[in-house]
Parts: C-alpha cells; sequence; structure tokens
C-alpha cells in the first residue's frame, strides 16, 4: 500500500519525460532520513495523490519525533506506585481503532490518528506520574506492536549509542551530579550537534537520536 494513483514534485505530476523524478536512493544520498521517508510516503491514502515536498518530510520528521520523545520517556521512566487502572482501556482502545481503520479500505489517517491519540494521552500520564514502570513497558510493547504494520520506529536495538557518545552523555551526568551546570550544557550542545537531543526529568537525562530534514 506504497502505491499512490498520483505521486506529486512540488505540486507537480512526476514524469520521466520532465525530468521531474525523485528516485529514493538519490534522496537517501542527500541526506534524508529513510523513516521520514516512509512516514511521508505512507501518511496518505493509497488512492489519493501524494504531494512530496521538503513540508511534507518536515511534518513526517516532526511526527517521528513525537513518537520518538514519546518512546525515550516511557524508557527512563521508572514509577514504583500501583499501576494505572484504565490503561488497559486505553491500549485496547488504540488496538481496535487502529485495526478498524486499516480493515476501512486501508484508512491511513485514522489509523495514525490513533496512534497519535494514544501518544497523547500516554504523555498527560507519565506528566501526572499516573503510570507504573510496568505500564510504561505496556505502552512500548504496544507502540512495538503496530509498527509491525507501519515501519516507522527506530529499530529495537537503537538504543545503544557508539562508545564515544555514550562517553558524552556519561560525563554529562557527572557534570550534572557535581552541578556543574557549564559543563553540562556544553555536552548537550556537543551531543545535540551529533544528532543526540537530551532532556533532564525526573528519571534523569534521557536521550533521543533526532530526525532531520536536509534543506536546499
Amino acid at each position: 500500500w506504497l502505491h499512490c494513483a498520483h505521486l506529486q514534485m512540488g505540486g507537480a505530476k512526476m514524469a520521466k519525460s520532465t525530468g521531474n523524478i525523485a528516485r529514493v536512493s538519490d534522496l537517501l544520498a542527500a541526506g534524508v532520513s529513510p523513516r521520514a521517508l516512509r512516514y511521508a510516503l505512507i501518511s496518505v491514502h493509497y488512492r489519493a495523490s501524494l504531494n512530496y515536498t521538503e513540508a511534507s518530510l518536515s511534518a513526517a520528521a516532526a511526527a517521528l519525533d513525537r513518537i520518538d520523545t514519546l518512546l525515550a520517556g516511557l524508557a527512563a521512566y521508572h514509577e514504583d506506585g500501583p499501576d494505572d487502572e484504565t490503561l488497559g482501556i486505553l491500549l485496547v482502545e488504540t488496538r481496535t481503532g487502529f485495526g478498524a481503520a486499516l480493515d476501512d479500505d486501508l484508512n491511513i489517517s485514522a489509523a495514525l490518528a490513533a496512534v497519535f491519540d494514544l501518544v497523547r494521552e500516554t504523555n498527560r500520564r507519565l506528566e501526572a506520574r499516573r503510570l507504573s514502570t510496568a505500564d510504561a513497558a505496556r505502552v512500548i510493547d504496544l507502540l512495538r506492536d503496530v509498527d509491525q504494520v507501519l515501519g516507522i520506529l527506530p529499530a529495537p536495538d537503537a538504543d545503544e549509542l557508539p562508545a564515544d557518545l555514550q562517553a558524552l552523555l556519561d560525563e554529562r551526568a557527572q557534570a550534572r551530579a557535581a552541578r556543574d551546570w557549564a559543563a553540562s550544557d556544553r555536552l548537550r550542545d556537543d551531543l545535540s550537534a551529533r544528532g543526540i537531543q537530551v532532556e533532564d526529568t525526573r528519571d534523569g537525562q534521557r536521550w533521543r537520536r533526532a530526525e532531520e530534514v536536509p534543506s536546499g
């Protein structure tokens, strides 16, 4: 269902005769995120026209960043309190809504809406510390489950950093523990320049890889 009836580039229909063609290999070589490109391609119904622009890629990257931020927050979350009694209902509603949308002629917009309703509601519960550590794991499991269809999440082993980046992350944690805020900020900037976004939470620092869309 990656096929679209009409594929456009900047509002004009792609055609080999006009040279108005964007090959996936060329886009990836230019630095376009494979995940952002896939999201942009699947987020439009297969019967509709897909207008490929930098704006559509930026929107895709922003959507992925919302999910990545939640995943990072869930992975870092630790709360010894009781489970959220209503989380099970939310997870069932998400799974049901996602499946029903795809059964409705692959209504991808409604399917993604179900996912982002879960993202929004889970963020509220995280901020309120309503979830338990086990609850956080259950949300991750559901997101990974629906991603077997979407294929847009980072790989499960993507939480492993190269040794040099992990060393910077550890050094920053030590700087914060020592209240060396200048060093902490400098190391956060260094990590950001290398594509690693770091945030400080009640559960300690958490990180995620930034999804960037090249301009020009």
